[in-house]
């Protein structure tokens, strides 16, 4: 599966949102959401926006998927160990 994230706000920080879609091997579009986490900050959108792909993509029984978001420090804090201190480790699920 391709999962692909954007996130967004109207100032950083403000109100952010964030969506994303699924596709599969073939880029076939499978899924699509969209959401808002309210007054935060880009990082906090786009982490939420990924680790929501990644939890539906593995109930549902997918264990390969390829990520891509706009974003490097996202996919920086999700593919490797974080501080138990860093401010969004609660949202950064063990994957």
């Amino acid at each position: 599966m391709v999962l692909n994230v954007d996130d967004n706000t109207l100032t950083n920080p403000g109100k952010a949102g964030y969506g994303g879609l699924i596709r599969n091997f073939e880029g076939k579009f499978q899924f699509a959401f969209y959401g808002s986490v309210g007054l935060s900050n880009i990082l906090h959108a786009g982490i939420h926006a990924l680790m929501i792909e990644i939890k539906f993509c593995r109930e549902a029984g997918h264990k390969k998927l390829i990520c891509f978001s706009d974003c490097l420090n996202v996919m920086h804090l999700v593919s490797k160990e974080v501080s138990r201190l860093h401010h969004y480790v609660n949202l950064l699920e063990p994957i």
